[in-house]
């Protein structure tokens, strides 16, 4: 797993903001880095596992998101977002 310490002051706190709502567990910040399709290496890539509330008796479809940050996010870049399936 990369070490936060290495990501610029402004996505650390976007990265604890993060675990503060979804959890420390399924926030994870990725040590691979995906290179992007412009053949850049990004600022990081993590995961978050999105699991819906349920009620007792419901089997909900939960999912992973992949998000690769970019160099130049915030001011000149977006971040992309992939959508999977957790492996069980």
């Amino acid at each position: 797993m990369a070490e936060l310490s290495e990501l610029p002051e402004s996505l650390q706190e976007e990265l604890e903001i993060l675990r503060a709502i979804y959890g420390e567990e399924t926030v994870r910040l990725l040590k691979d880095r995906r290179i992007q399709e412009d053949g850049e290496e990004p600022v990081c890539c993590l995961e978050v596992d999105l699991e819906p509330m349920s009620e007792e008796g419901f089997q909900l479809v939960w999912v992973t998101l992949l998000v690769t940050v970019p160099k130049g996010y915030p001011l000149t870049a977006t971040p992309k977002i992939e959508v999977g399936r957790p492996e069980p």
